[in-house]
């Protein structure tokens, strides 16, 4: 398998551990990763190999970089080091440091990044496995979907962004979903009435462990519900439960065609002992009103916990 490392930044830990196997291959001299390239339309290009400190200098056209490698480390590292090599750090996970969890990065079987409040610290998802991310440049290069929407509800993850100074330029410009797909729409964009599909990691209550074989879990009963002809729904995964939120206005349709028989047969085939039907219907974020809760009561002193 090929793997794609900068600068030495996390190899040496890999190949010691045995993470990390196969041959080296160093590109660290091709000339069209030395250089920035700016095109006719006014976009550019910087190479993987140009100096931090070269893109420093980049502030009279992007200031935001500018001011993230300028910031980075200090002016010695910044001669050396490299952009790429600044955007593929290894994440510094405490669990993948430590000897004792054998998480996904060491040939393990889930994430234990995932549960509960982490995700607080996660810049980039990478996949089935999270982590904080080193990379000072990638943060200023980020923006993200947040819309207005989503302010009121319980996403740690915004924290984090406007903590590091991610844009989220959907608030900015005060946007909500319904606004977005009716931009989308005038705009004749395909996507504007496409369902939204969050990560498949919030199908799981907080303090879930997650792996790989629950996320295809999730997956291929989503899939299911997909092929029978329903847009807006979700598979919430409480271990041999599996509850299904459909959107109220498709909800009827579920009683028709074997539809409720077909869901019910191909999910125990994956494992799920009941599938349940929440009646509030679809709700994006509906694992989050535990949480909610919790704090409600606990602001009015129901609870003191």
């Amino acid at each position: 398998m090929t793997e794609l490392r900068a600068g030495g930044t996390d190899l040496s830990e890999r190949r010691r551990s045995g993470v990390s196997t196969g041959p080296i291959a160093d590109i660290a001299y091709r000339p069209d990763l030395l250089r920035i390239d700016r095109a006719a339309g006014g976009s550019t290009r910087i190479g993987a190999l140009v100096p931090i400190a070269t893109v420093a200098g980049l502030g009279a056209d992007y200031p935001g970089l500018a001011a993230a490698a300028g910031g980075l480390a200090t002016p010695q590292i910044r001669r050396i080091g490299t952009v790429g090599g600044n955007l593929l750090q290894r994440n510094r996970c405490w669990y993948y440091r430590n000897p004792g969890a054998n998480c996904l990065k060491k040939g393990g079987h889930d994430c234990p990044a995932r549960a509960g409040n982490h995700r607080y610290h996660v810049l980039f998802d990478l996949g089935p496995c999270v982590a904080p991310h080193p990379s000072t440049l990638g943060a200023a290069l980020l923006a993200y979907g947040a819309t207005v929407d989503d302010l009121g509800d319980h996403r740690p993850g915004m924290t984090a962004a406007r903590q590091r100074g991610v844009r989220a330029p959907l608030i900015d410009a005060g946007l909500g979903k319904a606004e977005i797909r009716d931009l989308s729409r005038a705009f004749d964009l395909p996507t504007w009435d496409k369902p939204a599909m969050a990560c498949l990691s919030s199908r799981f209550p907080y303090g879930t462990p997650i792996t790989a074989e629950k996320l295809r879990q999730v997956d291929r009963a989503e899939a299911t519900v997909r092929a029978l002809g329903f847009r807006e729904f979700r598979v919430r995964h409480h271990g041999e439960i599996a509850r299904l939120e459909i959107a109220r206005d498709e909800m009827a349709r579920l009683w028709e065609e074997g539809r409720a028989e077909a869901i019910v047969e191909r999910l125990g085939e994956l494992g799920f002992i009941h599938v349940t039907l929440d009646l509030r219907g679809f709700r994006s974020g509906s694992l989050n009103e535990a949480l909610l809760r919790l704090r409600a009561r606990r602001k009015s002193g129901a609870d003191p916990s």
